[in-house]
Formats: C-alpha cells, sequence, structure tokens
C-alpha cells in the first residue's frame, strides 16, 4: 500500500486546520494566550479533538508538542505527521506572534547577544538544512480581533507562507541575516504567496507540498533530530469502509 487520504478526509483535515487556528487565534485577541508555545500547544490539541470528536472519513489524532532540544536543531516549534498505508508525510512549522498593537517584546530578535545577526533567519537556515521531503512553513498570528486585522492579514486565522518563499524574501532584504521588523513582514506578505492554515494542511495532504516517505523512515528522522514519538501531532488516515452493494430488488413476479 501507499500513501493514500481520500478528497473527503483531506476536506476534512484541512476544515478541522482552518476551525482550529481560527478559535485558538480568537482566544488570543481575547488574552487568553500569551506566548508563541501557548499557541502552538493550543491550536495543536484543538485540531486533535476536532478530529477525535467529529471526524466522519475515519481520521484519528494523537497531539504532542516538539521538545526544547528538537526545536533548536529543526528551527521549527511544532511537526505534524499524517498516516497512511504503511508511509507518512510530515509537516513542520515556526509559530511567529508579530504583537502589532503594543509592539513589544518584538518578534524576532539578535541570535546572539551582541550581534545583528537574526534569530528567525537563523531559524529559517536551519529548517533549510530538513530533509527536502518534509513540507515546511511559517505560521504568523497577532492580537488584533477578527476582521480588524492590519493589512495582508487573514481575518479569521493564521497568515501562514511556505519556507522557501520566507527564505527568498530574506535572501532580497540588503541585508538577509539582519533582524526583522514589523515592516519586514508586511512586505513579504505582499510579496510573497499568503494562505490560511487550511489551504496549506489541504495541499500537504493532497501531496502537492512534501512527499510520503516510508513510517521507518520517519522513525529515522525522529531520532536524528531527537524527537520522541510523542513529539508530533499524529494523524492517521484509515482507509473508509467499503459501500455495501444496493441489494438486488425481487420482482414481485419472481418465485419466491
Amino acid at each position: 500500500m501507499a500513501f493514500h487520504m481520500t478528497p473527503m478526509q483531506i476536506a476534512e483535515f484541512s476544515t478541522f486546520a482552518n476551525l482550529a487556528d481560527n478559535r485558538t487565534r480568537r482566544d488570543l485577541a481575547k488574552r487568553r494566550i500569551t506566548s508563541e508555545n501557548d499557541y502552538t500547544s493550543q491550536f495543536l490539541g484543538r485540531l486533535s479533538d476536532m478530529i477525535e470528536d467529529n471526524s466522519a472519513t475515519g481520521l484519528t489524532g494523537a497531539s504532542f508538542k516538539l521538545p526544547g532540544s528538537a526545536e533548536t536543531k529543526l528551527g521549527c516549534d511544532a511537526a505534524i505527521v499524517l498516516h497512511s498505508g504503511g508511509e507518512s508525510k510530515v509537516a513542520i512549522f515556526e509559530a511567529k506572534y508579530p504583537r502589532l498593537k503594543t509592539r513589544l517584546p518584538a518578534w524576532d530578535y539578535p541570535q546572539t547577544t551582541g550581534t545583528s545577526a537574526s534569530h528567525f533567519s537563523s531559524q529559517l537556515a536551519r529548517q533549510a538544512a530538513a530533509p527536502g521531503w518534509l513540507a515546511k512553513f511559517e505560521m504568523f498570528f497577532c492580537e488584533y480581533e477578527s476582521t480588524r486585522q492590519p493589512t495582508h492579514f487573514e481575518n479569521e486565522g493564521s497568515t501562514c507562507v511556505r519556507h522557501g518563499n520566507a527564505v527568498a524574501f530574506m535572501n532580497s532584504r540588503a541585508v538577509p541575516s539582519q533582524v526583522w521588523t514589523n515592516t519586514d513582514l508586511q512586505a513579504m506578505f505582499t510579496a510573497q504567496p499568503t494562505f490560511t492554515t487550511g489551504e496549506l494542511m489541504l495541499q500537504f495532504a493532497a501531496c502537492r507540498d512534501g512527499q510520503p516517505k516510508s513510517d521507518t523512515e520517519v522513525v529515522m528522522l525522529f531520532n536524528q533530530y531527537g524527537i520522541p514519538p510523542q513529539g508530533a501531532l499524529h494523524i492517521t488516515a484509515l482507509p473508509e469502509p467499503e459501500q455495501d452493494p444496493e441489494p438486488t430488488r425481487r420482482s414481485r413476479n419472481t418465485p419466491g
């Protein structure tokens, strides 16, 4: 067997991803969330719960966050693993919380005290060094209420950029390694395609982003980066049950 999610499973997964993100960002606007780690954990937990409680297509989920050591090596906050047919797909993403209302603390800062080298640019470089078969993206969210988001931000949930597009914009700056500002962020949203979380999850599940690998290769990746089995959101797509054939109707004139 090979990796395969049905169109209904892909649509359901992407819908749940959008709903989980929208509700988490709503909590951020109400000041119930205080940090990037808090947002990531609540988003993954909500997505897992929605799948477990509401899936009608054979999806199951269990949510865990990357340990700190793996975050440092990969340059990202979380991983989502889709399992199907003995193969798996892995997406990794970094979450950023630009505080556009308060301005402080800044969402990017020097990687090392006393230098001007950006922490976020360093994270992008570490993500780039990870295997190319991973799907990679950056997730940005701010504390404005829904429908009152600044220009170029998604109204309801997070605003996401594919990793490759973020790297392309970074390298277009006069000094790619310089600390990012809110002006840089909005310029990237103007220059590069942006997506909702659900849109990226649809492309991920439909194999338009990232490549499926054997479960053994995924375990090897986790071991390489020190990720325990419970260090990601795991979603399994079970085969949809076959429909019973329509019973043949017997003619009233047919002998019993």
